[in-house]
């Protein structure tokens, strides 16, 4: 009978120690639901700050694709290039050999041939200028997406220092 005594007498004490805690740990999430509400009150904008803010995730990994592609480009555009020159040399020989018994002929051929080269030659200077205008939409997108990071940024210090400043109206004044 002593130890039954004894074991309510630790169970009262167990429950009169453990039952605040509990109700208090119950309380936290209507607290947190407070603390938004009092948030929303505070700054109504912030649910369309969130999501501008993921919507300018998206198009930083968006932007990242497109300089992938451009890097993509500028190196097929570079080496299209040198790449002509020697097809072009081989085919001026082929020909010249195939044709040079037909005589005055060759002469009309080589000529022909001349006008197809400075033609390719000719395709250096727009393969050139489009490198150059990608080069300078890559240096855009860099000072785009600087800006959109830039602005991200901002964005998470608004939300942190708004979720403080909630948090410490409803928490009331220090003691």
């Amino acid at each position: 009978m002593a130890g039954g005594a004894l074991g309510l007498l630790v169970l009262a004490a167990v429950a009169g120690y453990a039952l605040p805690r509990l109700v208090a740990l119950n309380r936290v999430p209507s607290r947190l639901d407070a603390v938004r509400a009092s948030g929303d009150r505070y700054n109504p904008g912030l649910e369309e700050v969130v999501r501008r803010q993921r919507a300018t995730q998206v198009n930083l990994q968006s932007i990242d694709a497109i300089r992938t592609s451009f890097d993509q480009f500028l190196a097929t555009a570079s080496s299209l290039s040198p790449a002509l020159a020697p097809v072009v040399d081989r085919v001026r020989g082929d020909v010249a050999a195939a044709v040079e018994p037909t005589g005055p002929a060759l002469a009309r051929l080589a000529d022909s041939l001349a006008e197809l080269e400075s033609a390719l030659r000719a395709l250096d200077r727009p393969l050139g200028s489009a490198a150059g205008a990608i080069a300078q939409a890559g240096a855009a997108l860099d000072r785009i997406e600087d800006r959109s990071a830039s602005l991200a940024q901002a964005t998470d210090r608004i939300r942190i220092a708004t979720g403080e400043l909630a948090a410490n109206v409803v928490a009331g004044p220090a003691r």
